[in-house]
This record gives structure tokens, sequence and C-alpha cells, in this order.
């Protein structure tokens, strides 16, 4: 049973319902969630979650269903509330009933695990320094790794097909349409190279890992860590603009992608195309404008929010359906969001370059290797070793 809704639920009631007429349970095990009025260090006075309710059902319907087929079970249940809520509010209720507890256990701690990390709910928690939203949490990705690579439809698909088969392609910016991956990491060494090398050598790595992730919070994350320091909203909105003012003149004058400028220019009127980017949204605007390169896109999309919420809200708005979209990135958080939100997947690897996606991802050099109408060489395949530990940045607070 899944119900998504606005309106709060009677545990006692849903519980009733599982186990009334059915005597053959033995065990039921059960999971609420509430706001808490603390994220880590900061406090929250209430939390909005969004979602899109006919992708949201879907995901969490298959989630339901891969329980069921792990598990011996009798019934379960989630329930999601959605808009806004305030701190010892309800959000999740979810069940899982069986003739055995141990498979009651077992596939309610899975339900609430996969709920946590892959249905495309987000959300946006207010507290006395303003708004913010929420990161997946690096825990809670840790956690659903341990049930295993979802077979339902989650995982990115391999490019089996020309690209102008599909109905539109996303595209990151940094690494797969210019060559400025390395100006960033150049901007967060001068930005930190006052603190010494350690402490240098670990804001790269932090960056190096977490490629996709918007600047802000990782310049939030490495003051927290790396510094001992936790940033005002003031002081972090200082250091993004000083970023800015180090990587926005030379991400114009990159050079593009090989191959990047021409796959543009062949696809354009043949299906839409748009920009996903960790970048802030109004920087990267001005610099696909200044490149000349905003007419080739639907839109052009960055932070905030993070690029699942992008994505989806890409899909709803262009009438878009997730397995007809190819995305092409070069980070494991462009795979994941491909992997969220169910879109094909490109990785793009320069070549030399260490290959973050899983074994099996369909990876290309650059963008010459692209099969837009059929008639190129097949790209490589990812042979990489995955690692649960390789995941996106955690939450700040």
């Amino acid at each position: 049973m899944i119900r998504v809704q606005r309106e709060d639920f009677d545990v006692g009631a849903e519980i009733t319902k599982l186990t009334s007429s059915d005597n053959t349970v033995g065990g039921l095990c059960v999971f609420v969630g509430l706001v808490r009025d603390m994220a880590g260090e900061n406090p929250v006075q209430a939390m909005t979650l969004e979602h899109y309710p006919a992708m949201t059902e879907k995901q969490l319907q298959a989630i339901e269903a891969e329980a069921h087929a792990r598990w011996p079970l009798h019934g379960t249940a989630i329930i999601h509330r959605f808009g806004r809520l305030e701190p010892g509010d309800r959000i999740v209720f979810v069940a899982a009933a069986s003739a055995h507890r141990d498979a009651a256990f077992e596939a309610c701690r899975f339900l609430i695990d996969w709920l946590k990390t892959q249905a495309p709910f987000w959300k946006r928690e207010e507290g006395p320094e303003g708004e913010r939203w929420v990161e997946a949490r690096r825990a809670d990705t840790v956690a659903a790794a341990r049930w295993g690579t979802p077979e339902i439809p989650l995982s990115s698909k391999e490019m089996s097909r020309p690209m102008t088969s599909y109905d539109a392609v996303f595209f990151d910016f940094d690494g797969v349409l210019a060559e400025s991956a390395d100006i960033k990491t150049q901007a967060f060494i001068e930005m930190y190279k006052e603190h010494g090398s350690e402490v240098v050598d670990a804001v790269v790595a932090h960056h190096t890992l977490h490629g996709g992730v918007s600047r802000r919070k990782k310049i939030r994350y490495c003051h927290k860590m790396f510094l001992g320091e936790r940033l005002s909203e003031e002081g972090l909105e200082v250091l993004a603009r000083r970023f800015s003012g180090l990587v926005e003149d030379a991400v114009v004058a990159a050079d593009w992608v090989s191959g990047a400028h021409d796959v543009l220019r062949e696809t354009i009127g043949r299906l839409p195309m748009f920009v996903v980017s960790g970048t802030p949204e109004s920087e990267l605007r001005r610099i696909t404008a200044r490149r000349g390169m905003d007419a080739y896109f639907v839109a052009v999309r960055g932070s905030p929010p993070s690029k699942v919420p992008i994505i989806w809200a890409l899909l709803e708005d262009n009438g878009l359906t997730a397995e007809r979209v190819l995305f092409i990135g070069d980070s494991l958080t462009d795979f994941k969001a491909a992997q969220a939100t169910g879109l094909s997947f490109i990785g793009r690897v320069p070549e030399g370059g260490d290959n973050p996606f899983p074994p099996g991802t369909t990876v290309i050099t650059d963008l010459t290797e692209l099969d837009i109408f059929g008639d190129a060489k097949p790209p490589r395949r990812s042979h990489a070793t995955y690692s649960s530990d390789a995941v996106p940045a955690p939450s700040e607070g």
C-alpha cells in the first residue's frame, strides 16, 4: 500500500489495517519518521517536502515490489507526507508484516533505506539563518548500499541506440561541454592556500571526489571539516562570490571538450537539449551566454537545488519521460542523479583520467565518440571498482 499525502496519518489505524484481517501475521515492524528541531548543530523551524506525484508513486511502488520479491511478506505500507511540516510532525510511515520477525525487521529497514535515497522527494529546511535545500546524507547512501544495486527502474542504462533516438539530452557543463573542471580545482587551491598544503590537499581531494556538487556546499563542508569553522550565511556568500570571481572569465575562455560544439550544432533542431550543473544558475547562464552557447538549449539550470530536483522539474515541465532521456556527465554525482531519476547515462572520462563510474557504465573520452545518428563506433565500458564510500558529500548540518 502506497500513499503520498499532505495530511497526517494515524499510526494505530494503519497498523490495524495491516493486521486485522490476517491472523497468519506473526511479526510487524513499523518505522515512523519525525521532523527534528535540529539538523546537526543547525536549528530547524520548519521543513517543506516537495515531489512530483506520478513519478513519486511509481518509484515507491517499485521499491515496495522489490521488498516483496526479497522477503515472504504478508503486507507492507509506505505513507509519505509532503508540504510544510514543523518539528514533531510525522513525515513517513513504513511497515512490513510477515509470519516471522526476521523478515519483518529486514524488509522494514530495506524499505526506509531505499526510500531515503531513491524516492524523488527533496527537502527545504527553514532556520534562523534562512532556507536551505537538504542534500543526500552520506550515511543514508551507505545504508542503502548494503542492500545492493537496485534492479528496479532506478539504475542508469547504457546508450544502446543513437543519441538522436532519445527524446532529449541533458548535459553537465564542466568537463562535458567545456574543459573547465581543472579551473574549479585551481580556484579551490587559491581559496585555501593560505591554510597550508595539508588543508589544500584535503580540499582538492574532497572537491574531486564530489564533482557535480555545488561549490557552496563544498566550501561550507571544507571550512567545517578542515578548518574547524562554521560559516555563517554571510561568510559563505563572501567566499562564494570570491570563487565566482576566480573562475567565471576562465570558464568563458575555456576550450570546448573535443566534439562538444559539433554535437550541439548537429543536434539542435533534432531534439531538445538542456544543461544541468552544480554551478550557481545565474553564473552558469552568464557563462553560456558569453560563450554563445545559450541558443542551443531549451533551459540552462544550475544550483540550487541539487541535480535530482532539477531533473525532475525539467522532466515534468517539458513533458518528458525519464526512460527516453539521456544524461551525459563526468562525475559520480551525475551518475547518481541519473540513477535516482531513471535517465540513461553516459560518463565522460578524459584520456588518462580516473574512472569514477560503476562497472558496466558506458564511458567516452570526449564527445567525438558519441553516436549521434547511429553510425559511430561503440563507446567504451567502465571497468572501475565501485565503492559505497564514493558517494555525494554529506549534508551540512
